[in-house]
């Protein structure tokens, strides 16, 4: 008798789980390149267009998006002053949406973090 008792109340904990799960929201899922640069304006964007060259997407967790890339290192650098964007990432991090490294010279290099809307977060030397 406890056999069938203990499987009706695995199944009904499996099912209240999967239930629960399916009405979570996506509130903490990643944003993707191409829903963070639809959603965003040019606020925080105000450098003018950098001519140095972003170096293409190498990874998975490199923004594809050419624009949006061009436009989170015009942010990065126009935040720390002068250098070389050597990686534009999107990120895992809860707190912001995208990681720019600048390599500043003398060895020396930073990490900028950047919110999805291109609002510089926190820098990293």
């Amino acid at each position: 008798m406890k056999t069938p008792r203990l499987l009706a109340t695995t199944a009904l904990v499996a099912v209240t789980a999967l239930g629960l799960t399916a009405c979570g929201s996506d509130d903490d899922a990643a944003p993707t390149a191409s829903t963070a640069g639809a959603a965003t304006t040019d606020a925080g964007t105000d450098a003018a267009p950098s001519d140095a060259p972003v170096p293409p997407p190498s990874d998975d967790d490199d923004v594809s998006d050419t624009d949006l890339r061009q436009r989170l290192a015009d942010v990065a650098l126009a935040e720390v002053g002068e250098g070389r964007v050597s990686d534009v990432e999107n990120s895992d991090d809860r707190s912001h949406a995208y990681e720019v490294d600048v390599e500043l010279g003398n060895d020396d290099d930073v990490t900028v973090e950047i919110a999805e809307d291109l609002s510089v977060v926190r820098v990293d030397r």
